[in-house]
């Protein structure tokens, strides 16, 4: 029993408001689950929640699962299948992970509780995280910057994917050595769409150089790239041999200046997290005519589940519709009744909810 009531506890659930206001403005670390009524919170997380908590023992890391139906300030996660969950320092929502993606979760777990216990102690600005895909919805103006910087040239590479992402070290930048490293840069077929000055705090450097931290001297690293301004340059060379990316990286490692005062990105797998990073105004796009497109909610009843799934999802596809995904999931009572909530009084209700909780 005593062992029921930990795993309960583990994650604190919130359904109001003034239960969200509470558990996000916690000192330390929470982190939240997101979910909607008629699928629930991601379970599988649960086990690896435990173990971190387990195995860390720290007092000021919270996990907790809220329900986006009725939390006003989740209006905009209401109605997205896929899971969500945010990570909340002291009030401000510093990081998020789309997807129940474990070891990006455990990762983003540790990095950011190391940055709040490091703020707590010591004292610093918390980075407010710009929830990007949600931020892509809504019909607002655009920031001037994103006016000012996001030539169809940017557009195009990045949603071609055919850039790369260059930091010249804070060291360059007070030696005055930007111009001849942009030089060396253009001379080798590469052209510079974005170029910005951007001081990295701790947190950004050490999310930034993730890669090297098993590395002999990465603290010291650290301590460098956040003791001045860098220059952020966002990268495209056409005829690249393999791909951008690899490309700068090639060059970078063949020529001693770019080696001892450039930092790239090192693979295309988190380009686009390094562009949210460091040039966020960048990255957030215009939607495009398929982003406008309508999304919808259909539930294949379970009785016809196994006999007629396939013919009724090529009925919908032949019909026009676009199944972006499909999940099977059992519904329980409580599910089946919010999501059927409209027809309450109907005189079949009571038919259909017996209909969607019969079968195991």
């Amino acid at each position: 029993m005593a062992r029921r009531r930990q795993e309960i506890a583990l994650q604190a659930e919130i359904e109001t408001q003034e239960e969200w206001n509470e558990a996000i403005n916690k000192d330390g670390l929470t982190v939240v689950d997101i979910y909607q009524a008629y699928g629930g919170p991601c379970k599988a997380m649960e086990p690896k929640f435990r173990t971190i908590k387990n195995t860390l023992g720290d007092a000021i890391l919270n996990f907790a699962i809220a329900k986006a139906d009725t939390i006003d300030s989740l209006e905009k996660h209401r109605g997205r299948c896929e899971p969500c969950f945010l990570f909340y320092a002291t009030g401000v929502l510093v990081d998020a992970v789309i997807g129940a993606n474990a070891p990006e979760l455990q990762r983003k777990i540790m990095l950011n509780l190391e940055e709040e216990k490091r703020i707590l102690k010591e004292g610093g600005e918390r980075r407010e995280f710009i929830f990007q895909q949600i931020d892509q919805d809504e019909d607002e103006e655009v920031d001037p910057r994103l006016q000012r910087h996001r030539s169809s040239s940017v557009a195009n590479a990045i949603t071609s994917q055919q850039y790369t992402l260059a930091v010249i070290r804070p060291d360059a930048y007070a030696d005055g050595k930007v111009d001849e490293i942009v030089e060396t840069i253009t001379q080798n077929g590469f052209k510079i769409l974005v170029q910005e000055e951007h001081h990295l705090n701790e947190h950004d450097a050490r999310e930034l150089h993730r890669y090297k931290m098993n590395q002999e001297g990465y603290e010291e690293h650290i301590a460098r790239m956040t003791s001045g301004p860098s220059v952020v340059l966002l990268l495209q060379k056409t005829d690249a041999k393999a791909s951008t990316v690899d490309d700068l990286r090639e060059l970078v490692n063949s020529d001693e200046l770019l080696k001892t005062n450039v930092d790239y990105t090192p693979s295309t797998d988190n380009i686009h997290d390094e562009l949210m990073l460091l040039l966020p105004h960048i990255a957030r796009r215009p939607r495009t005519p398929e982003e406008n497109l309508e999304r919808t909610l259909a539930i294949i009843r379970p009785s016809a589940l196994k006999l007629y799934k396939d013919a009724i999802i090529d009925r919908i596809r032949d019909s026009g519709f676009e199944v972006t995904r499909t999940l099977e999931i059992q519904l329980t009572r409580q599910q089946v009744e919010e999501f059927y909530a409209s027809k309450k009084n109907e005189p079949y209700y009571e038919d259909i909810i017996q209909e969607m909780t019969r079968y195991k």
